[in-house]
């Protein structure tokens, strides 16, 4: 691991871009890109889906709203309620 060519920093652990880095005494390898589908048909005729905030599908109508309901947390229709 003598050529590092860049580095994200996140929470102060070095990650290195497409390998790995020894911190300490671990070997921390770098996030896995997070993959959020669009949001489908079937959602979109419901009214609503579950997720978080950090989860809205691409694709959601502005209007909906976000509930925090902790592991029941969803986006949905302005008169729609999630189930």
């Amino acid at each position: 691991m003598k050529h590092i060519r860049s580095m994200v920093w996140v929470v102060g652990v070095a990650y290195v871009l497409g390998g790995c880095v020894r911190t300490k005494s671990q070997v921390v390898f770098p996030p896995m890109p997070v993959v959020i589908p669009t949001i489908s048909d079937q959602e979109m005729f419901r009214g609503w889906y579950f997720g978080s905030i950090g989860q809205k599908k691409p694709g959601t109508p502005k209007d909906w709203q976000y509930e925090d309901r902790g592991k029941s947390s969803c986006w949905h229709q302005n008169d729609r309620q999630c189930q």
